[in-house]
This record gives structure tokens, C-alpha cells and sequence, in this order.
């Protein structure tokens, strides 16, 4: 077979794998019960997204993905995906439910929160 040929066919395959492959969907805000953030004191945040029921977070397969989209590592999930957790890292410590994301010290500044993370006040 001809080097040309073959590199088209290695496109081609290349080409439909990719388009195969479900993206990570978004988080609507129609299917989420709550957002659960454990703000731990000069440290990334731990997250949970709890769904609605009959609701899932994400394919069973892309739950790593899911977490990395809001800019996370997958943590945990129930077997069914109707509750995934994730932990923010480094530069972005916070999570803003909000934001839908893990935000970063100079995101974390505008909020009024010095210092890298968003810490819990005590009153």
C-alpha cells in the first residue's frame, strides 16, 4: 500500500474515533440538587454535586472527565452517578458553585478572600 494512502486511512480512523467519543456535558442547573464544598483551611476544596433523582452527573465512563471540565480530580461517585465528588488542585483552590469551577487566588481575590483559597469565616 502507498505511504499516502495509508496516512488517509490512519486520518480517516483518527477522524471517526474522535467523533465517537461523547463529550463531557455540562452541569444544568435544572437536574442539580445541591452543590456540597468542604472549604478545608489552606487547602483545595472538596466538592459534590448532588443530582435530582432519575439524574445522573455524567456517563459512567467520563466521570474523571466530568471533574477535570470543572477544572477538578474525580474523587468519588455513587455507583448510579447520581452524586459525584471531586477535589479542586493547584492553582485553582476554590470551588464556586456558582462559577461552576474551581477558581484560583486572583478569582478568589475578587470575592474579597485573600490569600489563595476561599477559607470559612468564623463568626
Amino acid at each position: 500500500m502507498k505511504p499516502k494512502l495509508k496516512l488517509f486511512l490512519l486520518l480517516l480512523v483518527c477522524l471517526h474515533a474522535r467523533r465517537s467519543i461523547p463529550a463531557v456535558p455540562d452541569i444544568v442547573e435544572s437536574m442539580v440538587k445541591s452543590f456540597v464544598v468542604v472549604r478545608r483551611t489552606n487547602n483545595v476544596d472538596l466538592f459534590t454535586v448532588n443530582m435530582k433523582s432519575n439524574y445522573r452527573c455524567t456517563d459512567k465512563t467520563q466521570v474523571a472527565d466530568w471533574c477535570r471540565s470543572l477544572k477538578g480530580y474525580h474523587i468519588s461517585s455513587w455507583l448510579n452517578r447520581s452524586s459525584c465528588t471531586c477535589t479542586c488542585h493547584d492553582p485553582n483552590f476554590s470551588f464556586v458553585p456558582s462559577k461552576r469551577s474551581c477558581i484560583d487566588a486572583a478569582q478568589a481575590a475578587s470575592f474579597g478572600h485573600p490569600g489563595k483559597c476561599i477559607n470559612t469565616l468564623a463568626s
